[in-house]
This record gives structure tokens, C-alpha cells and sequence, in this order.
């Protein structure tokens, strides 16, 4: 064996241990928690005449369902929809949802993009904390994927906190 396949040999055999040490630092997350964290999606207008509303109104109830189908379809691991604000372990109002236009990075040609905008209380000090969600129509599932982000972020307190019965 030569010196200069050696010493390739020893610098992948370094590498692939820094790699290995590095992977191993991360805490691996479960594939979700114990039971899913309840969310109660809800608005301003909730329980009012839907006929009675003005666009703002109707694009915001609109957009709480959207909220909702999103978390009951692709966050079942992580995120429940509560039927009830009694017993969530998070509430999350949607205020509105705009269509907002911004400049790109060189100030020239505008573009559109869909916001919503939320309120999360709940587990880990959450109290009325902004949270918006961003898209091209879809600003409902960055609105969710949000949300499991925060929880995957916070899990270990998150589920300390809910089992002492802590939160709301």
C-alpha cells in the first residue's frame, strides 16, 4: 500500500467518523407524540350568519376550513383537529387572509403571494402569539406545517408540560 492511499484511506475513515458523531448529536423525534397535540381552529366570525359577512369575513371562515382539512389530512401524526376549545392543547384563531404584493429582491417586478394570518396560545407559553403562513394558495399547509414545527421543536417540554397538565 502506498503513502498516498493511506492517507485517503485515513481521511475518509476521519470523515466518515465525523459524519457518524455529527448524526448522533441529533436527537431523533418519534415519529410523533405519545397522541397527537388537539388544535381548535376557530375565527372571529365563527357563529355568525355566513351570508351576513363581508369578503374579509367569508375569506377568513374560509380559510379556518382550509386550516382545518389541511391538519386532519396531512399532520395526523403530530396535529388533531378538537371538536371543542375546552381541552385543546392549542387554540389557533385565524384573523385574516390577504392576497399581499411584494418586490423581488432587485426592487423591480411585483409579485403576489396569499397570507394568513393566525393566533396560537396554548402549550409552552403560547399566548396569542402571531403566526402567519405563506403561499401560492396553499398558505394553509405553511400554516400547519408551522405549527408541527413548533411542537417537533419543542416535544420534550411540549409533552412534560401536557402531562403535569400544564398549558391552557
Amino acid at each position: 500500500m502506498n503513502q498516498q492511499s493511506l492517507r485517503f484511506g485515513l481521511a475518509c475513515a476521519v470523515a466518515s467518523l465525523a459524519i457518524g458523531a455529527s448524526a448522533g448529536d441529533k436527537k431523533s423525534l418519534p415519529a410523533g407524540p405519545s397522541r397527537p397535540f388537539r388544535v381548535f381552529v376557530f375565527t372571529p366570525y365563527d357563529g355568525k350568519d355566513q351570508h351576513s359577512l363581508d369578503r374579509a369575513g367569508k375569506n377568513t371562515t374560509y380559510e379556518a376550513e382550509r386550516v382545518r382539512a389541511v391538519i386532519a389530512k396531512k399532520h395526523k401524526a403530530w396535529l388533531v383537529i378538537a371538536e371543542k376549545r375546552e381541552g385543546a392543547d392549542f387554540t389557533l384563531e385565524i384573523v385574516s387572509n390577504d392576497l399581499e404584493s411584494h418586490a423581488n429582491a432587485a426592487g423591480g417586478a411585483y409579485g403576489q403571494v396569499d397570507v394568513a394570518r393566525a393566533r396560537l396560545t396554548g402549550l409552552g407559553g403560547m399566548k396569542d402569539s402571531p403566526i402567519i403562513g405563506q403561499g401560492l394558495g396553499n398558505e394553509q399547509d405553511d400554516l400547519a406545517n408551522r405549527l408541527e414545527q413548533y411542537c417537533k421543536d419543542g416535544y420534550e417540554r411540549l409533552e412534560a408540560e401536557r402531562s403535569s397538565g400544564g398549558g391552557r
